[in-house]
């Protein structure tokens, strides 16, 4: 892929690993995210649909699953951990910066949770994103369960530049992953893709921020994410 901005309208095929996930995930119109319940699972705060008043709460049990949080470092390591999300740099100062990459880490946070459960929490993930930011990672999620495959790894978010102008924000991030997407056996079906940048578009809606629009900079090009 090229390291320009590329536009996102359906899945590309060719990239591995969290590239993959994030071009068969999301639509422009915003990892790792999550601890898997073997970890022991953290937790977040995060709520159907925004287009639809009812929707439901989980789309693979119809039982709400409990919210996760990013797990933060007091120093990035080199590497993720075996799974879940780190979380790694923030440049964050003002209170409305600090709002928005909070609810950008915890956008990631909410992604990896559905995509090594393949399960969504719709109540959770519409308190974060909204529009294609919403269904593309959805609609990914049910091809997985169609495919009967999951994703297993760790990743690293971090937040290389955060800017607030009134209700609009931007925030450019790095995730350094071992995210790969696995069969039923555990075989993996792809290769891990180790860097992706990326930029994501913020709406300030009452007193939150939600995920608007997504953008892929680069892939496997190294990046500052410690």
């Amino acid at each position: 892929m090229s390291a320009t901005v590329r536009r996102m309208n359906a899945p590309d095929p060719s990239p591995g690993g969290l590239a993959r996930i994030v071009l068969a995930g999301l639509t422009v119109g915003l990892m790792t995210l999550t601890s898997c319940a073997d970890d022991g699972g953290e937790r977040e705060d995060a709520a159907g649909d925004p287009t639809s008043s009812s929707a439901p709460t989980d789309s693979a049990s119809g039982a709400s699953t409990p919210p996760e949080e990013t797990e933060s470092v007091d120093a990035v390591p080199e590497a993720p951990g075996r799974s879940g999300l780190l979380r790694g740099l923030d440049p964050a100062r003002t209170p409305d910066e600090k709002a928005v990459t909070d609810t950008w880490f915890r956008y990631w946070t909410q992604l990896t949770r559905m995509y090594t459960r393949v399960e969504v929490d719709r109540d959770a993930f519409a308190r974060l994103a909204r529009g294609d930011a919403f269904s593309g990672p959805v609609g990914y999620v049910e091809r997985m369960r169609a495919a009967g495959t999951s994703n297993r790894g760790g990743s690293i978010a971090s937040v290389e530049k955060v800017a607030v102008t009134g209700d609009t924000a931007v925030v450019t991030g790095c995730q350094r992953s071992d995210l790969v997407e696995q069969d039923a056996d555990g075989n993996a079906v792809e290769a891990p893709t180790l860097f992706v940048r990326t930029r994501e578009s913020l709406q300030r809606q009452g007193d939150r921020w939600i995920v608007v629009e997504h953008d892929v900079l680069s892939t496997m090009t190294e990046c500052d994410y410690r």
